[in-house]
């Protein structure tokens, strides 16, 4: 499984009837990251009137970790628009956080509407992205016979060896793309001929 994720914190900015409005969007994997990116555009614009932000953490097709905030803009007219500009990209592990200088010209909803989901659009267009394959960690154990073909079959999925120990048979724990453990697993017991025991790792890798 994999999905779209920021390449790097990307900021644009317009300004609509005097009321400037910054945007800024960045990778945050966790509630915690999400939290400090915030608290850090709080501190760099401290003179704002509104902080209005969305997340949106993990697959965007399938995670519960979705929120969004008005930040005193009226109910609907602030995160929620900038959230849909998030679901509307694909994107996953992101934050994007639009901070507004309120000029003294009141936009009503539908201008508030337009100007958070524009200037979230204008951060997102400009956006470099990558694609993020979730992984999970096992531990494997095989014959030393073996070694050489499973490193080679390891390398040619582009799976990460994270430890080895040398025992009465070679323990790899070894990081895999979720979408491609499956035939991996039936490739390692093809060439060690069922001898390959799984079993999930020692401790977790983050």
């Amino acid at each position: 499984m994999s999905y779209r994720v920021p390449l790097a914190t990307t900021r644009a900015e317009q300004t609509l009837r005097k009321s400037r409005f910054i945007g800024e969007a960045a990778r945050v994997d966790s509630i915690e990251a999400a939290r400090d990116h915030r608290h850090a555009l709080r501190q760099e614009f401290a003179s704002a009137t509104h902080h209005c932000w969305a997340y949106v953490i993990g697959d965007p097709d399938s995670t519960t970790r979705i929120q969004c905030e008005d930040d005193s803009e009226p109910s609907g007219t602030a995160g929620r628009p900038i959230l849909s500009a998030l679901r509307h990209h694909r994107l996953g592990d992101v934050q994007l956080v639009v901070v507004r200088f309120f000029g003294g010209i009141k936009l009503g909803a539908g201008g508030l509407v337009r100007a958070y989901s524009g200037t979230a659009s204008r951060v997102l267009s400009s956006m470099s992205v990558a694609n993020h394959h979730e992984t999970l960690i096992r531990r494997l154990c095989i014959p030393y016979r073996a070694q050489a073909q499973l490193r080679r079959v390891l390398a040619e999925a582009g799976a990460e060896i994270l430890d080895v120990r040398y025992e009465s048979d070679i323990v790899f724990e070894i990081r895999l793309r979720r979408d491609e453990a499956g035939r991996i697993e039936h490739r390692i017991d093809e060439i060690t001929a069922g001898q390959a025991q799984w079993s999930p790792p020692s401790r977790t890798k983050s």
